[in-house]
């Protein structure tokens, strides 16, 4: 699996993992008892992928439902008081504690996308997380202000530019979403402090402490970058036997 991933400026612990479902679910059980909790999350055939930053409450996800059975977990996971912090393709999601509304869409096209995201951020809606699968598009409305730009079938040379452009606008990456190579974006009006020399949000390499705040799958970047960080700044979940799903 290759990987894209974007870091900001942050503190604290941090934690990454990628294999197979069982390992993925050894890391979670792992992580959470040490009071962590999955930030991030990316799926890629018989692979998962996560990243884990200190939290506490519940935390519930999925991996490889189907339409319904994302729509019957959601409804289950949203009476309870939890919220959608992040999706993959696949379909794999994880749920956290949140208020408010929420909405989402799957199976998308790229017109049905554009549509749906106009009446919802008519709405008061801003995008927390898009997820693009075989040119379906997948993506999760919540409350928010602010200005928002999003981007689709980008080259890696067109996403660096358009990352570049709104990064000197004020705004930063806010979800990444890579299909077969292509880049789709989404870029708020937050403010996340420097990051650095150069202009673009995304980032392979730094000698400086960037926690990882989000990694997808599936583009054909080199991993040189990524393993530096790993070595340099990042550490690897150690194996855990337990498997289960995390809870309270």
């Amino acid at each position: 699996m290759l990987l894209a991933a974007v870091w900001r400026p942050g503190t604290g612990e941090q934690r990454w993992s990628v294999g197979s479902p069982d390992s993925f679910k050894s890391d979670d059980t792992f992580a959470f008892k040490h009071a962590l909790r999955i930030s991030s999350i990316t799926a890629n055939g018989d692979q998962l992928g996560g990243v884990w930053r200190p939290g506490t409450g519940e935390q519930r996800w999925e991996s490889g439902m189907s339409a319904n059975d994302f729509k019957a977990a959601d409804a289950q996971w949203f009476a309870k008081g939890l919220r959608i912090t992040a999706v993959s393709g696949g379909l794999t999601a994880v749920w956290r504690p949140g208020t408010g509304e929420q909405r989402w869409e799957t199976g998308m096209s790229h017109s049905d996308f554009k549509t749906e995201d106009a009446k919802w951020f008519d709405h008061g809606l801003r995008i927390a997380a898009l997820t693009v699968n075989g040119g379906n598009f997948t993506a999760v409305w919540r409350p928010g202000t602010g200005e928002q730009r999003w981007s689709s079938g980008m080259s890696v040379g067109e996403f660096k530019a358009q990352d570049a452009n709104w990064f000197n606008h004020g705004l930063r990456i806010a979800s990444l979403s890579v299909d077969s190579g292509s880049f789709n974006a989404v870029n708020h009006r937050r403010h996340f402090g420097a990051l650095g020399a150069t202009a673009s949000g995304i980032k392979v390499s730094s000698g400086g402490r960037e926690l990882l705040s989000g990694i997808d799958s599936g583009t054909t970047l080199s991993l040189g970058g990524l393993a530096f960080l790993e070595q340099k700044t990042l550490q690897k979940l150690k194996p855990s036997p337990q498997t289960h799903r995390s809870a309270i």
